[in-house]
């Protein structure tokens, strides 16, 4: 479990990067090297990076409440 959380904090950093670079030179492009692919984005794409950092969020999240054991579920009837 500590392998996701690592990874995924390092996914973080990566897109926060991405986003603060596009936000400082707002007329280029930025590539990001996840270490398994080489994605390019630009201006145009800032929302679909914050979506993806706001699901890398929650992923994080969920990982550290698996790590210590707080993972709670709920259940609501279906009828």
């Amino acid at each position: 479990m500590q392998t996701r959380i690592d990874r995924t904090k390092a996914l973080i950093i990566a897109y926060e990067d991405c986003l603060l670079a596009l936000a400082s030179n707002k007329n280029k492009s930025y590539s990001i090297n996840t270490g398994q692919t080489t994605e390019t984005v630009s201006q145009k794409d800032i929302p679909s990076v914050q979506s993806l950092l706001e699901t890398l969020y929650s992923q994080l999240d969920y990982f550290d409440a698996m790590l210590s054991g707080t993972v709670s579920t709920i259940v609501v009837p279906g009828f």
